[in-house]
């Protein structure tokens, strides 16, 4: 359980990609607590902003950048 307030900001300068171009949304990286094999081929920074503002918040901060996919969200 989450206790305190909490407000994280990350910013990404490269433009989201298009359902049309990007269907799954697939992360364009292979991260460790990544399961699903489907890579895309056009960068999406979507995956990583989402990724990155949890670890900002201190959520998961755990198991953040292993293999443990068990997303537990406390700090």
């Amino acid at each position: 359980m989450i206790d305190e307030l909490l407000v994280a900001i990350t910013r990404s300068d490269i433009s989201c990609p298009t359902a049309e171009k990007n269907p799954g949304f697939h992360p364009s990286e292979s991260y460790p607590e990544y399961r699903f094999s489907e890579i895309s081929n056009v960068e999406n920074p979507i995956y990583n902003s989402v990724r990155r503002l949890l670890f900002l918040l201190g959520l998961d901060k755990e198991r953040y950048g292993t293999s443990d996919r068990t997303l537990r969200l406390g700090s």
